[in-house]
C-alpha cells in the first residue's frame, strides 16, 4: 500500500515520483488555468442573453457559491480519503473532466438559459471543489514515497515544476486567444484533463504494487 516502506525500491520510487511530479504540474495548470478562463466562457456565454448587470449579477453568485462548494469539496475529500487513499486521484481527474464537459455541454445546449446556468454552474464549482484535495493527495504521496532527507527537495520540485508547466501552458493559451473563442481553450482543458486520467491510472498502478 501507498505508505508501506520502498527503501529497497529506488527504482520504483524514482519512476513513481517522476508521475507525481508531472500529474501535479499537469493538474494544478489544469485547474489554475481552468478557473479562470471559465469563468470569462460563462460570461461571453451569459452575455448572449442578459444585459451585463445581469451578467455581473450570476457570475458573483456563482463565484460565491463556488467558494461553497470548495469547502464542501475539502470535507468530503477529508471524509473518503482515508478509505479509497490509492484510488484517490483517478476520481479526482475523473471529475476535472466531467468539470469541462459540464460547461461545454451547457455552452452548446439550447433547452433554456436556466438550464445552461445550472450546467456550466456545475462544472465551475467541481472545479473548485477539488483543487485543494487534490494538492493535499499528491503532496502526502510525495512525502510517502521518499525519506526524510529528500523530502523538502521533493516537495521544491513540485511547487517549480507545477508553475513551470503553468506558465507555459499560459503562454500557450495567450496566442490561443488571438485568433480563437474561448471554446477551444474549453476543448484543450477536457483533452489535457483526460490526459491526466491516465497519467494517475498509471500512477495508481505503481503506488498499489509499492
Amino acid at each position: 500500500m501507498l505508505f508501506r516502506s520502498i527503501s529497497n525500491q529506488k527504482g520504483k520510487m524514482t519512476s513513481t515520483l517522476i508521475l507525481v511530479i508531472i500529474s501535479n504540474a499537469v493538474f494544478y495548470s489544469i485547474i489554475k488555468l481552468g478557473q479562470n478562463n471559465s469563468k470569462l466562457f460563462m460570461q461571453f456565454d451569459f452575455q448572449k442573453y442578459l444585459s451585463i448587470e445581469m451578467v455581473t449579477y450570476y457570475i458573483t453568485t456563482i463565484v460565491l457559491i463556488s467558494r461553497i462548494a470548495r469547502l464542501v469539496g475539502n470535507i468530503i475529500f477529508g471524509k473518503i480519503y482515508l478509505k479509497i487513499k490509492d484510488k484517490m486521484s483517478v476520481i479526482l481527474t475523473l471529475a476535472l473532466a466531467m468539470a469541462f464537459f459540464l460547461l461545454i455541454l451547457g455552452h452548446f445546449l439550447n433547452v433554456g438559459f436556466i438550464c445552461k446556468v445550472i450546467i456550466m454552474s456545475l462544472g465551475f464549482f467541481l472545479i473548485l471543489a477539488i483543487r485543494d484535495s487534490f494538492q493535499v493527495y499528491i503532496e502526502d504521496v510525495a512525502l510517502a514515497i521518499t525519506n526524510g532527507d529528500e523530502q523538502q527537495k521533493v516537495m521544491i520540485n513540485i511547487e517549480v515544476y507545477r508553475k513551470v508547466f503553468t506558465l507555459i501552458l499560459s503562454a500557450m493559451f495567450t496566442l490561443i486567444l488571438m485568433k480563437y473563442e474561448l471554446i477551444v481553450i474549453e476543448f484543450i482543458l477536457l483533452g489535457l484533463s483526460i490526459i491526466e486520467i491516465f497519467i494517475n491510472k498509471k500512477l495508481y498502478d505503481k503506488l498499489s504494487k509499492i
